[in-house]
Order: C-alpha cells, then sequence, then structure tokens
C-alpha cells in the first residue's frame, strides 16, 4: 500500500485490498475533501455507473497505486490497457506480496474520458 500522504489528484490505484489488481479496476484520484479522496473509476462500463455518481469517497488507506504492481497505465483516444514493465513491490496488509492479476492481457477497456482528463493533467504537471 501507499502512503496515504502521498496520493495526487489524477493518481491511478486500485481502491483497497479486496478488489481484484487489474485494468478493469482502476480508480482514478478526481478530488479531496479533508482526509477524504474523490474517486471514479476509468472503466466506461455501466456497472461502474453508481460508483461513480456521485464519486466514491474513500481514506485510501488500503488504496495502491498501480506503479506499485509495476504497471502503467497507456490510452488511446476512447480506450485504455495498462502493461506490466517491473515486478510488483505491492504488499497486502499482513506483508504477503500482492501481484498485478490480469493474465493474458493487456486488455483493452473503455474510457471515461471526465476521468481520464484527471490523470492527464497530473501527468502535464498541472495539479
Amino acid at each position: 500500500m501507499s502512503e496515504k500522504a502521498s496520493w495526487c489528484v489524477g493518481d491511478c490505484v486500485i481502491v483497497n485490498d479486496i478488489d481484484q489488481p487489474c485494468s478493469r479496476l482502476i480508480a482514478v484520484i478526481v478530488g479531496q475533501r479533508g482526509e477524504f479522496y474523490d474517486c471514479q473509476y476509468l472503466n466506461a462500463d455501466e456497472v461502474f455507473n453508481s460508483c461513480n455518481d456521485p464519486p466514491m469517497q474513500n481514506r485510501l488507506e488500503r488504496a495502491t497505486r498501480i506503479e506499485d504492481f509495476g504497471v502503467v497505465l497507456q490510452a488511446g483516444i476512447d480506450n485504455y490497457w495498462c502493461e506490466q514493465v517491473s515486478n510488483s513491490i505491492a504488499k497486502y496488509p499482513d506483508g504477503e506480496a500482492r501481484d498485478w492479476q490480469e493474465r493474458g492481457g493487456p486488455y483493452r477497456y473503455l474510457k471515461r474520458s471526465e476521468v481520464f482528463a484527471h490523470v492527464l493533467l497530473l501527468r502535464l504537471g498541472i495539479t
């Protein structure tokens, strides 16, 4: 898990240690209110609509940045995917290794452009 104090709007995370770490379940930090962070799933599948509107509020105490899994986010015009570029350094709370669990990929998913905009702003250094 990553340090809570270092979260930024635009960070891509797996929001807890229960969600499967895979491209389908990437959430993006889209805002902050006090010690709570607003998160929305990047995946445009309608199954995530109820989680995104309004955004999930989370302290991110058990969240993990996707980079800790050794993956980077790639994006096309209307889709996104993750590529494994290094070994995972992510851990479960008990210290056990936590791997990226996307086998046979990378899989491409339709992205929510309004959510992806936060990722772009962070990459451009505009926060």
